[in-house]
C-alpha cells in the first residue's frame, strides 16, 4: 500500500479532505480514559519504573501493541512452557477444535508436566488445548503437534514460520512444549508479540488462558480429567485473565501474565526470574497506574476518498473502522502524529466495512498503534453501460474544453 502521509503525519499530497484539518481535529479530540489507581508494595512511586528481578521483561498494551516497559527485551533466553503460547497459536491456525486426535506412543511417553495421556487415547483438539494451556501438558503438546504436522520437527518449522510472520526475530523453536534444548530460545519482546496475537486473534485462546480450572473427558475412567491453571495470578491479581507459566531448571521461572481493567488489557512477559509473580504484578501495576488509554481517533471519523476501479461509482469515502486507542503518559496526547496508509485505488466490487488501509499513530517517530480504515458504503462492479457512459462523458468534457 502506498503511504499517503509521512511517519510524522505530514501530508505528501492533497486529498479529498484536508488532511491538515483532519490532523488538527484529532489533536483536539484526544481524550484520556480514567485508569484505576495502583500502588506497588511498600508505597513505591509509580512515576518511576519498577525494579524487577527477571533477566528480561516486557509490558505490552494488547490493543495497540505499544511497549510500556522493557528490560533486556531482545535478550535470548529459554522460554520453558511459555513456548506453549505459540504452540496453541499454530494449532488454532491449522486445526479445528472439534477435530479428533489419537495419542501416539511418543506423545504418551513425554516426561515431566503431563495430563496422563495413554497411547491410542482419542481427544478433541479443543480438549487437548485446555490440557496444554491450563495444566501445561507436555504430552498434549506433542499429540497436537503430531496431529497438525505429522512430526514434532515439522511442527517446529511451522512455529518458526509463525514467529517470523509476527516479527519475532529473536526466537528459534525446536519443540512444542519448551523442555530444554540449547537451540530453543526466545526473547521477552518476541513472547509479547506472540501473546498479543493470541489474545487478539483467537477467542478460544483468550477464553482458555483465563480459566482457573476446567474438566475434559478421560476415556475408560469413571471420572473426567480435572485441569487446574498453574497461573496463581488468576486468584490473586485484580483483573488477571491469563496467560501461561513456565519452568525448567535452565530457564528458571517464566511467566506471561495478562490483566484487564475497565476494558483495558495489558500483558507482562517475565523470563528467568527469582520472583516471577511479584515481577509481573509490579510491571502490571506500573502500566495501570502510570498510563491512561487515550482515544486519538474515533470510530466513524471520515478521512478521505479513494478511487474505485471498475465500479458503479468512481470513489468511495473511507472512515476509521474502530476507535484508535493508545496508552499515554501525561503530556503525550499532544505529541501524537497520524499517518494514512492507503492504496492508490481499489478494485470493485467493494463491500461496506471492507478494510482498505490503516490509520497509523506515531509518538516521537515510533509507531504506537493503528486502526483499520474502512469503506463507508458498498460499490458494486460497474456494467458495460456504465463504462460506455463514462467514456462518453470524458470525450464530451474534452470537446467542451477545446471549445
Amino acid at each position: 500500500m502506498a503511504s499517503m502521509a509521512s511517519a510524522t503525519g505530514v501530508p505528501t499530497r492533497s486529498t479529498g479532505l484536508c488532511l491538515a484539518m483532519f490532523l488538527s481535529v484529532i489533536t483536539v479530540m484526544v481524550v484520556t480514559l480514567p485508569a484505576q489507581a495502583a500502588v506497588l508494595p511498600g508505597g513505591s512511586d509509580l512515576s518511576s519504573k519498577p525494579i524487577v528481578a527477571a533477566e528480561a521483561a516486557v509490558l505490552i498494551d494488547v490493543a495497540s501493541g505499544r511497549i510500556l516497559y522493557a528490560k533486556n527485551p531482545e535478550k535470548r533466553l529459554y522460554p520453558a512452557s511459555t513456548t506453549k503460547i505459540l504452540t496453541a497459536l499454530v494449532v488454532l491456525d491449522q486445526a479445528d477444535p472439534d477435530e479428533l486426535v489419537t495419542t501416539s506412543k511418543a506423545a504418551a511417553s513425554v516426561g515431566e508436566s503431563s495430563i496422563y495421556l495413554t497411547e491410542g487415547e482419542v481427544l478433541s483438539v479443543g480438549d487437548l488445548l485446555q490440557g496444554l494451556l491450563l495444566a501445561s501438558g507436555n504430552d498434549a503438546a506433542v499429540a497436537l503437534a503430531e496431529h497438525v504436522a505429522g512430526t514434532v520437527e515439522d511442527f517446529a518449522l511451522l512455529m518458526n514460520r509463525a514467529a517470523l510472520t509476527l516479527g519475532a526475530n529473536d526466537s528459534n523453536f525446536r519443540n512444542p512444549h519448551g523442555l530444554h534444548d540449547p537451540a530453543h530460545f526466545t526473547s521477552a519482546h518476541d513472547m509479547a508479540l506472540m501473546t498479543r496475537a493470541g489474545l487478539l486473534k483467537y477467542p478460544m485462546f483468550r477464553e482458555t488462558v483465563a480459566k482457573r480450572a476446567s474438566v475434559i473427558p478421560w476415556p475408560d475412567r469413571e471420572w473426567d480429567r480435572a485441569l487446574y491453571n498453574h497461573n496463581r495470578l488468576l486468584w490473586r491479581y485484580e483483573g488477571a485473565d491469563g496467560v501461561k507459566t513456565g519452568y525448567t531448571r535452565t530457564a528458571g521461572n517464566c511467566l506471561v501474565a495478562s490483566a484487564t481493567r475497565a476494558g483495558w488489557q495489558l500483558a507482562a512477559v517475565i523470563l528467568k526470574s527469582g520472583n516471577h509473580y511479584q515481577d509481573a504484578e509490579r510491571i502490571l501495576d506500573y502500566g495501570f497506574g502510570t498510563y491512561s488509554p487515550g482515544v486519538v481517533a474515533a470510530e466513524g471519523l471520515l478521512v478521505r476518498t479513494v478511487t474505485v476501479r471498475g465500479g458503479e461509482q468512481q470513489r468511495v469515502t473511507v472512515a476509521v473502522g474502530q476507535d484508535l486507542v493508545v496508552p499515554l503518559l501525561p503530556g503525550e496526547a499532544g505529541k501524537i502524529r497520524l499517518a494514512l496508509s492507503l492504496p492508490e485505488g481499489i478494485e470493485a466490487p467493494v463491500q461496506e466495512g471492507t478494510a482498505v488501509g490503516e490509520l497509523l499513530a506515531y509518538l516521537d517517530g515510533e509507531r504506537v498503534g493503528s486502526a483499520p480504515l474502512v469503506a463507508t458504503e458498498a460499490i458494486p462492479k460497474g456494467t458495460l453501460l456504465t463504462a460506455f457512459l463514462r467514456s462518453f462523458l470524458r470525450v464530451f468534457r474534452a470537446l467542451l474544453g477545446q471549445g
